[in-house]
């Protein structure tokens, strides 16, 4: 998504009495997170749809009042936990909820500093408790079926070469989705001492190392492909020439994972975990882990020590000196 589709935006879409100053405020405001924060379009997008939803919700309960700066101005701590309440009797997660309000707190920062517009209300209202987040990675033999399943069911040969090599790149590599769709033929071609430079979250790159069973099923892909390849190009092609979209390569995964009757949900993003688990699981360091996944935050990483209670025991007792297994 291109940084004009969001600078263009009109925040009064579904809102119609949003006043004009609220109407530019919020459009600067996305200029500041693209060009000064240096957000990536997808999290500003995020940002957007947070600030559209607060508003909406308050014309809804103030229809005889504008949505302007002095309403901004003079909510209470009951107007907010009133939108936050809103939020989870209509299914949103304590964290999607949680994150919603620290995209307004954010948002009335910045209308403090730029607009005069302050209102400590928003900063007193806690955080909803988020539920422990339990992450769930697949099993090296639940990955290789998977594979199998993409390879067999494919419509067309290059096309089950292309899904088979997006979600070897996603394991091999702990990439996110979005950041596997966007890598270009001249990004894959650039490639150095077999690893590639993604940019992830925040428009941060880093160095992702290739395994060369990766590089051969990217190298049968690009072979089979039967659209051309020019640089600014996406590597990864739908079936009429443009770029692959997540929701589809979400539909395929979702397909095989049926097929092979996994007991539980998996999504293309659980090839990363998995990615970070089993790679904690053989030994990795935390820190090398997060440089891998292109964490900002060590605690991001941290998640992933949840690794199984009957590897962990089995690892002790290979190494206290008291507790040796006999081999």
């Amino acid at each position: 998504m291109p940084k004009d589709s969001i600078l263009n935006r009109d925040i009064s879409r579904n809102i119609p009495s949003v006043s004009q100053d609220l109407r530019v405020a919020t459009k600067d405001f996305m200029q500041y997170l693209l060009l000064a924060r240096r957000y990536s379009v997808n999290t500003a997008e995020s940002y957007f749809l947070d600030i559209q939803n607060f508003l909406s919700f308050l014309q809804k309960n103030n229809p005889d009042v504008d949505v302007n700066m002095d309403l901004l101005g003079n909510l209470t701590h009951r107007n907010v936990r009133a939108w936050l309440a809103h939020r989870r009797e209509n299914g949103i997660t304590a964290q999607s909820v949680a994150r919603g309000l620290s995209t307004i707190r954010s948002f009335y920062r910045w209308m403090d500093r730029h607009c005069g517009i302050a209102n400590q209300t928003i900063f007193l209202v806690s955080l909803p408790k988020q539920e422990k987040r339990l992450i769930r990675s697949l099993s090296y033999q639940n990955i290789l079926d998977i594979l199998s399943s993409i390879r067999s069911s494919a419509a067309a040969e290059w096309v089950g070469c292309r899904d088979v090599a997006l979600f070897m790149l996603l394991y091999g590599g702990g990439l996110r989705i979005a950041e596997a769709l966007s890598i270009t033929y001249a990004q894959w071609q650039a490639q150095k001492d077999r690893s590639l430079c993604i940019t992830g979250k925040g428009n941060v790159d880093r160095m992702v190392p290739l395994l060369k069973v990766v590089q051969e099923a990217m190298r049968i892909y690009l072979q089979y492909c039967p659209f051309s390849m020019r640089s600014n190009d996406r590597v990864f092609r739908g079936v009429r020439g443009g770029g692959l979209h997540s929701a589809v390569a979400q539909r395929i995964f979702r397909r095989a994972t049926d097929s092979i009757a996994l007991q539980h949900r998996a999504t293309p993003h659980t090839l990363r975990h998995s990615f970070a688990t089993h790679l904690l699981e053989a030994g990795g360091d935390l820190r090398t882990i997060q440089e891998l996944l292109g964490h900002k935050s060590l605690a991001s990483t941290q998640v992933y020590t949840h690794v199984d209670v009957r590897h962990l025991l089995h690892q002790f007792r290979k190494a206290h000196p008291k507790g040796i297994e006999k081999t």
